[in-house]
Formats: structure tokens, C-alpha cells, sequence
């Protein structure tokens, strides 16, 4: 049951792992964005990751902990998560750095999103 209800939440951050260990040569120039876009889609990909982990915690049955500590533990999980992809991305990539603002925008993302699924997904 757990993994029924968590597995696109784990697919997701698996898929932001991946977007988030490309080299900088494999990352494509968008000369029309603003400066600092970068922020927004890192708030939006942990915004998403957040939602999908709030609707696997909230669905599943097999741990009581998950459902009764959902906001700690999702909030924990995405800012250590955002945190070792900068440092991985500022110690083991070329043409990439580690940027504390986007460690943020992780974090702000995902607390939007835990928010966003209590406030108007789920109603409470």
C-alpha cells in the first residue's frame, strides 16, 4: 500500500535528481528568461514533489507516523534534498555551481506545496 500511493513522489524526485546532475554543457541556453528563472522552476519542482508526497502520506496505511508527522517530514526530506543536490552539483559537476537560493527555492517550493494540497486539495 505504501508504495502504491507513494511511488509517483519517488519517480518524481528521482526525475529531479536527474534534471539536477546534468552537466552545465547539457543544459540548453534560454536567452528570452529572466535572470533568476532557474529560482522559479526549483520552486516549482519541489512544490510538485511536496503534493505527490502529501497525497502518498495521506493515502497509505501502513505507517501512522507518515500521516500524523506529514508536514516535518516532507519539509525535512525536500530542504536535505535540495541541500545535497547543490552540494553535489557545486563538488562533482562541470558547469555547475552550488546556489543557496536555489537550496530556498527548494525549500519555499516545498512548503507552498504542502500548503497548497492541505489548503485546497484536500481541504483542510
Amino acid at each position: 500500500m505504501f508504495l502504491k500511493w507513494n511511488l509517483p513522489g519517488i519517480i518524481w524526485a528521482f526525475f529531479i535528481g536527474y534534471l539536477c546532475s546534468l552537466q552545465g554543457d547539457e543544459i540548453p541556453e534560454v536567452r528570452f528568461l529572466p535572470e533568476g528563472f532557474d529560482k522559479v522552476v526549483h520552486f516549482g519542482l519541489f512544490f510538485i514533489l511536496a503534493i505527490l508526497m502529501c497525497r502518498g502520506f495521506k493515502n497509505q496505511n501502513d505507517y501512522s507516523l507518515l500521516k500524523k508527522y506529514a508536514l516535518p517530514i516532507i519539509l525535512l526530506f525536500c530542504s536535505f534534498y535540495g541541500g545535497v543536490i547543490e552540494w553535489f552539483q557545486g563538488n562533482f559537476l562541470i558547469g555547475r555551481a552550488a546556489d543557496v537560493y536555489d537550496w530556498v527555492a527548494d525549500t519555499v517550493g516545498s512548503g507552498a506545496g504542502f500548503v497548497f494540497f492541505n489548503k485546497i486539495i484536500d481541504g483542510k
